[in-house]
């Protein structure tokens, strides 16, 4: 992975060009991305960034301006975006807007795969509908940006508990995290040595699962692990046992 100084922009029109490649030549039009470059990161020439979209990441340095309104680079250095395995899939609870906001973030920034967003018993809000999905998307992209992890995760409308478990395979490793469950070091030593290939992490909402709920989840083969001896926001839970799983797993 590049330092983090090197600024990177979501250019989700770059795989239109053909055979994007070193020495290649781009010419960028995109108002928004023109805007940022010139604008926001004040930009001239000679100097370079990363742009990237769903598949590939370039370094590109800026050869030439054409006033505000168009830019000249060429690319430096090409790649594929690198996926990370274990593939993990995080169940979050629909949270409150900003910690919703925050806890997809920092998914967004360990490289977790995908997130199903879940609708529990104790969830306190609606469903904004695109536009939320809409603004959560625009989340993830400024954390990849932020990042430099250029795999990005998909972010799925909320469905309700029992539907999701239901559905899911039962290969798979899954783990929710809870004060009163065994030790997270414990359980990833176990799931190292079987080089699990997909992970489902869970969390619960604010003021935890109701009971027919974790009934339904230990039904449904989840392991119950405590991060700490104290008892975590949903937020912060999720972000540090995605982040535990995804640095001892991968």
């Amino acid at each position: 992975m590049r330092s983090s100084h090197e600024f990177a922009l979501y250019y989700p029109t770059l795989g239109r060009h053909a055979d994007v490649a070193t020495g290649m030549e781009l010419v960028i039009t995109d108002p928004d991305i023109v805007h940022r470059i010139l604008r926001i990161l004040r930009m001239t020439v000679g100097q370079e960034c990363i742009l990237f979209d769903e598949r590939t990441n370039v370094v590109a340095v800026i050869e030439e301006l054409f006033g505000k309104k168009k830019i000249h680079m060429r690319i430096k250095h090409a790649e594929s975006n690198q996926v990370l395995t274990p593939h993990i899939t995080v169940l979050l609870p629909l949270l409150k807007r900003d910690e919703c906001d925050a806890a997809i973030y920092s998914l967004a920034e360990l490289g977790v795969n995908d997130i199903q967003l879940v609708m529990t018993e104790k969830v306190q809000r609606k469903w904004g509908g695109a536009k939320e999905l809409e603004r959560l998307e625009r989340v993830v992209i400024s954390a990849a940006e932020q990042s430099k992890q250029f795999v990005m995760p998909i972010v799925h409308e909320p469905e309700d508990l029992s539907k999701i478990l239901a559905n899911l395979s039962p290969d798979v490793r899954k783990i929710f995290f809870h004060p009163a469950g065994m030790a997270i070091l414990e359980i990833l030593q176990v799931f190292a040595k079987t080089k699990s290939s997909h992970l489902v992490l869970l969390v619960g909402p604010e003021g935890d699962m109701s009971r027919t709920e974790q009934v339904l989840i230990q039904d449904f083969g989840f392991t119950a692990s405590a991060l700490t001896p104290t008892v975590l926001r949903a937020q912060h839970a999720i972000f540090l046992g995605a982040g535990i799983v995804r640095s001892m797993l991968t």
